[in-house]
């Protein structure tokens, strides 16, 4: 996945956009969304998609490819907080081969003032081709509500699996 570079500097933007609005706060207040999959990259997927809604109704799109000579997932964005509300952000995470969506997975989250969290999500192999009806989405192969809790960033068991090469800056 191109994403060393390309889904890097898209999430950077999409981050750095979504922070014009922070005014004089000096605590990031951010969310490092964690994108992992168990579907054979780039043979049945060669890029992730993420569609980030803010509260406010901002929209970013960032993309990473995923191919030969690329590192291989789990990938990570970082979504910064841009405005006065800190619940309901939402993201739709797309595994596309050739540009057709293979598989996809909401996700909605909420952040917490000044802390830098992450959140861990997985495109399964399980839920290529399951439908979900209303407002679910695919985990595991199961449809369930796209609610997922943000964890801190350092946990005991690592480190959000930021690697050299996501934080390029």
């Amino acid at each position: 996945m191109r994403m060393t570079n390309r889904l890097g500097l898209a999430l950077l933007c999409a981050s750095g956009v979504l922070a014009a609005g922070c005014g004089g706060s000096r605590d990031l207040t951010q969310v490092v969304l964690e994108v992992d999959t168990d579907i054979a990259a780039p043979a049945t997927i060669d890029e992730i998609r993420a569609t980030i809604r803010s509260p406010s109704g901002e929209t970013r799109i960032a993309s990473a490819v995923l191919g030969f000579g690329q590192p291989l997932p789990p990938r990570t964005l970082a979504i910064t907080h841009g405005g006065d509300v800190l619940e309901g952000y939402e993201v739709d995470i797309e595994g596309l081969s050739r540009g057709v969506v293979v598989v996809s997975r909401q996700v909605t989250f909420d952040m917490t003032q000044g802390e830098i969290r992450k959140v861990v999500v997985s495109l399964d192999q399980a839920c290529v081709g399951v439908p979900c009806a209303g407002s679910t989405t695919c985990s595991e192969g199961a449809c369930v509500a796209p609610r997922l809790e943000t964890v801190p960033l350092s946990t005991p068991t690592g480190d959000a699996g930021m690697t050299p090469a996501d934080a390029g800056i």
